[in-house]
């Protein structure tokens, strides 16, 4: 994977790519103002998308409700998509087939939940906020696993009980779901590297996962961190 160096000289992982769609232009340039105050690239402005060409440079599309998209445009391996707004119908053409990781936001989503949106689904995670209408796409409670593009993921059941995470164990995980690494997580909370391995670890066994991308995903789904 290619890499790019930041300003204090080290190595950090290309910007995700963004491609935005939305019914009017007006709505595509606003969208595409946030999507940029969020801290992602914009690579395309559409008020379609109607072909795979569309995502070929693309890492995550965020799509307007009312956007006209069509299913043939997003084959398997094709990119995760935030819906912005409630559209059942885009949400269920594209989390039916469960291959893909889907987004949801309102309308008026502020640039920290777009950004946070944004990053989750090029993380190959599906969610919601819980307070949003549901749609038959993402089942009775809200999230639906689609397949992460990395091909990770923890392959073992969920506990049914599991043992609440301690106040610390909270933060170590919100910071996590940033993408934070050991070393930014320990100097974040002044704690050593060692700190955050063994916070790591009673993290995952309290979730029943065995990845990071893993934890995330059932910590979303069970309401322990927000979009």
């Amino acid at each position: 994977m290619k890499v790019a160096r930041s300003e204090g000289g080290a190595w950090a992982p290309p910007p995700v790519r963004v491609l935005v769609a939305a019914p009017a232009p007006s709505l595509t340039a606003g969208l595409a103002a946030l999507v940029r105050d969020s801290g992602f690239k914009v690579v395309a402005e559409r008020r379609k998308i109607d072909e795979p060409s569309a995502l070929d440079t693309v890492d995550v599309a965020v799509v307007a409700a009312g956007t006209v998209i069509a299913i043939d445009a997003f084959p398997v391996g094709a990119p995760g998509v935030v819906v912005v707004g409630i559209d059942r119908a885009i949400e269920d053409l594209l989390a039916g087939d469960g291959t893909r990781a889907v987004g949801v936001v309102p309308a008026d989503a502020s640039v920290t939940t777009l950004g946070a949106a944004i990053a989750a689904v090029a993380a190959g995670l599906s969610a919601r906020p819980p307070d949003m209408p549901k749609s038959a796409g993402f089942g009775d409670d809200g999230f639906r696993h689609a397949t992460p593009r990395n091909g990770a993921d923890d392959g073992i059941e969920e506990p049914i009980d599991a043992e609440p995470l301690t106040a610390r164990e909270a933060e170590v995980l919100e910071l996590l779901a940033q993408g934070l690494s050991n070393r930014a997580i320990a100097a974040r909370l002044d704690i050593s590297e060692h700190t955050v391995k063994f916070h790591l670890a009673s993290i995952f066994g309290k979730l029943g996962a065995t990845t990071r991308t893993g934890a995330v995903r059932r910590a979303l789904r069970r309401g322990l961190i927000d979009l």
